[in-house]
């Protein structure tokens, strides 16, 4: 009797590519539901303002839709199954994604370096004078005959989100914020995460490339202790490194930084909480981050299609006739596609400890530093150092009750809370955040400052 043969890996990559398929059905099918509830409450048609321009109620019905239906237990239950599905898939075509990837990771790295040379390079000068991994320390130069000379003894070193390049910290002469520190006289570095394949692999290596970033700025200014301006979840980093580390920092300032994570209402943070993240792990070695570009996207993909062109606006407001805004659009799109390919047990460690746990807020979570060489529990009532905290009311992808709870758990006597609401990028770039808030934290940072002797 002939025996039938069954190729039981081609039915399995079969059932789970349907699978995919219906899952991604599936999940459309929520967003068709958000924008046809939107279009169906009369204030859809109401007119509003959206960026200074008349626009429709739509925009912010959608929002307030998204909002309610994305972070709904039957979409959650759809989202996690589907990334399941992408994963399983994944690996059964990994011989055939994996090149496919590969292309698509070059082609969006490249087409943002040919942005860039469409543009004029309005950096604040520097140079790279410590190097470990893919991580380099920046140094920027002082503005000379054209500013002011360095005035103050006590370096500041910037830490950014790993997650995207540090360019949003210095995005344009005008918009810069590191511009602001170096135009009033301070030394200014930066940890620059770099394209990350070459990181070490844990919440704790990232710790202790900020630890060595900053032994080597003690080194070369010879000072004793350093301000750190920690943004998004470089502004988490720099909250761990200065509760075990206080006696290295002067003055901390930190900008839309999660403390209780489970306080995050927003929807990014809704999905986040639900990643299977054994399963990613499992199947990748690094995370690329276009995949957390995509997710901000999906939270209301009508009206994120269009980020460049809002935080473009944004940057152009009070000047005269939007003078910038094509080529600062342009700056904000190469920022966008300009990700990095981040270790996935970083990955791990911050989305499952922090956002899946909050052992930040709760007094669990341990980091080791290379100098100790054991375990450390982080206890953020050890920031005694005046403390300059930003929030934002109209953040969300770190919302205000999830950034605040740090004035109440650092034992500073010398604490404050600066609440700017514009929004998470546009708290960097906005030109109203450069006319109003950041000269205000410059402010506060030269008063806690010595002066250069």
């Amino acid at each position: 009797m002939h025996r039938m043969h069954y190729d039981f890996s081609e039915v399995s990559l079969t059932d789970n590519l349907h699978k995919t398929i219906a899952m991604t059905n599936n999940m459309l099918l929520h967003y068709w539901m958000i924008y046809v509830s939107a279009m169906t409450k009369p204030e859809a048609f109401k007119p509003n303002y959206y960026l200074n321009e008349p626009s429709y109620g739509w925009i912010n019905q959608s929002n307030l839709e998204s909002n309610r239906y994305l972070k709904s237990y039957s979409f959650l239950e759809s989202f996690n199954e589907y990334m399941k599905s992408v994963i399983n898939l994944h690996s059964m075509t990994k011989s055939v994604s994996y090149p496919a990837a590969a292309t698509n990771s070059l082609l969006d790295k490249y087409s943002a370096e040919v942005i860039r040379g469409f543009l004029e390079m309005q950096e604040t000068p520097h140079e790279v004078v410590y190097r470990i991994d893919d991580v380099r320390l920046l140094h920027y130069y002082q503005l000379g005959n054209n500013g002011a000379a360095m005035k103050y003894s006590t370096p500041l070193v910037i830490v950014y989100a790993p997650v995207n390049s540090y360019h949003i910290m210095d995005i344009r002469r005008g918009r810069s914020i590191v511009e602001h520190f170096v135009s009033a006289g301070f030394d200014v570095y930066l940890v620059d995460w770099g394209r990350q394949l070459n990181n070490k692999p844990s919440l704790s290596d990232y710790v202790n490339y900020i630890d060595k970033s900053i032994e080597q700025v003690k080194k070369i200014t010879h000072s004793k202790q350093l301000n750190i301006l920690g943004y998004s979840w470089g502004g988490v980093l720099s909250m761990i490194y200065s509760s075990i580390q206080q006696e290295n920092v002067k003055n901390l300032i930190l900008q839309s930084a999660h403390v209780d994570f489970h306080k995050d209402s927003s929807i990014l943070a809704s999905w986040f909480r639900r990643l299977p993240l054994d399963d990613i792990v499992r199947e990748f070695d690094n995370v690329d981050c276009r995949f957390i570009n995509l997710a901000l996207l999906m939270r209301n993909p009508a009206v994120h299609s269009f980020d460049a062109f809002r935080f473009g606006g944004y940057m152009n407001k009070g000047t005269v006739f939007y003078s910038q805004l094509g080529l600062d659009v342009m700056r904000i799109a190469a920022w966008m596609s300009d990700t990095p390919m981040i270790p996935s047990g970083f990955f791990r460690d911050y989305i499952g400890k922090l956002y899946q746990q909050n052992q930040l807020v709760k007094n669990e979570l341990q980091v080791t530093l290379s100098s100790e060489n054991k375990p450390e529990l982080v206890d953020l009532a050890q920031i005694t150092m005046p403390l300059l905290n930003i929030v934002d009311d109209k953040d969300d992808i770190c919302t205000t009750p999830a950034a605040t709870p740090i004035n109440d758990i650092a034992t500073s006597d010398d604490k404050k809370l600066i609440n700017f609401p514009i929004g998470h990028i546009e708290l960097s770039v906005s030109s109203d955040a450069h006319v109003k808030l950041w000269p205000q934290v410059v402010k506060w940072l030269e008063e806690r400052s010595s002066k250069e002797e």
